[in-house]
């Protein structure tokens, strides 16, 4: 099997190679490679996967997360600041895990995490530092609210077998380094190899959103009630770019029905900035179907949702999503856990 793994590999790396990035360096175009894999269920634009390979400093990505959002520049302004996650990646084309990477790795989070001034660190391209500095301050500006941070440790290379008892020993030592300067955080290592690597080509991504809700009522098997605004529901079912989610909705077999007589009058609803009563008194709101759900705070988080019921009004709350008077009005949403 390992050896069927690593023949996979060399070959999907190939292809890919081949299609995406023909001119780039071997060992490069890995670095790339690898990182799509091990972030494939955040779902990065290429522009966003290239912005996080750090290429020195000891490691090959650099990427932070803030409520699963990339924080790619300074202007960057969470919607609730709840959740951190930060991945640091070492990527190499050799069939095996070794000390030395474990070393660099430690030599890169030193210079995170010692918060000293990295102007003098000459072996830091600017944009590396760059990176590191948009994590000290956005990272300090949640320590005032509550919050969780995970960080990743993946080391990614050809190798057919699991890291040493060595390489294990070294990768304690650098986790309770980085637990030290940050107390809260959970800390992983990940070793991927050219199974893990695999497992990873052949899957499809998670697909992971967050609403935003108002109340909620939740159960012993993590189903949820909630009303959100109806502006929070058109925010969900955006993808970042202004378009509609369609996957989720594919699910249900009636699909969009188009401008029929009750989705005029939910359209008219909607539209309407001084209705009498809210939207949620009229509507029988809209149910979904996740593999997981948590609530955290404000934020109901959901993966893989697939609407089942309430597609019609889906469709209409996301056109009328520019009316400024949907912020003050609210839908009801289940969440049911399969």
């Amino acid at each position: 099997m390992s050896q069927l793994d690593s023949e996979s590999l060399n070959n999907a790396f190939k292809s890919w190679k081949t299609s995406r990035l023909p001119d780039a360096k071997e060992s490069d175009a890995f670095e790339v490679f690898t990182a799509e894999l091990i972030l494939k269920d955040a779902d990065l634009s290429d522009a966003e996967i290239q912005s996080g390979i750090a290429g020195d400093g000891g490691v090959d990505g650099f990427f932070f997360f803030i409520d699963r959002a990339p924080v790619l520049s300074d202007d960057f302004v969470p919607s609730a600041s709840l959740n951190a996650q930060l991945d640091i990646i070492q990527s190499t084309l050799t069939a095996g895990f070794d000390e030395g990477k474990i070393d660099k790795l430690e030599k890169f989070c030193r210079y995170l995490l010692d918060w000293e001034d990295l102007s003098s660190k000459k072996n830091l391209r600017q944009t590396a530092k760059e990176h590191m500095m948009r994590f000290r301050t956005k990272y300090t500006n949640m320590l005032q609210n509550s919050h969780a941070l995970v960080v990743n440790l993946h080391y990614a290379s050809r190798s057919d077998h699991a890291p040493s008892s060595n390489v294990l020993l070294r990768v304690e030592e650098l986790t309770k380094y980085i637990k030290s300067k940050l107390a809260m955080a959970v800390v992983n290592f990940k070793p991927w190899g050219c199974q893990q690597l695999m497992v990873s080509q052949r899957a499809n991504p998670e697909k992971i959103v967050t609403l935003e809700k108002v109340k909620d009522f939740s159960t012993s098997d993590n189903s949820v009630v909630c009303l959100c605004t109806v502006a929070n529901y058109a925010k969900f079912l955006d993808n970042g770019s202004g378009e509609l989610r369609t996957w989720m909705m594919e699910p249900n077999v009636r699909d969009y029905q188009g401008s029929n007589k009750v989705n005029k009058q939910i359209r008219e609803t909607l539209n309407n900035s001084v209705w009498t009563e809210d939207f949620w008194w009229l509507n029988n709101g809209v149910t979904i179907l996740a593999d997981a759900c948590s609530v955290t705070g404000d934020n109901v988080t959901i993966k893989n949702p697939e609407v089942v019921n309430g597609l019609q009004t889906s469709y209409e709350v996301f056109k009328a999503r520019a009316n400024p008077s949907l912020a003050t009005r609210h839908l009801l949403v289940k969440v049911i856990v399969a």
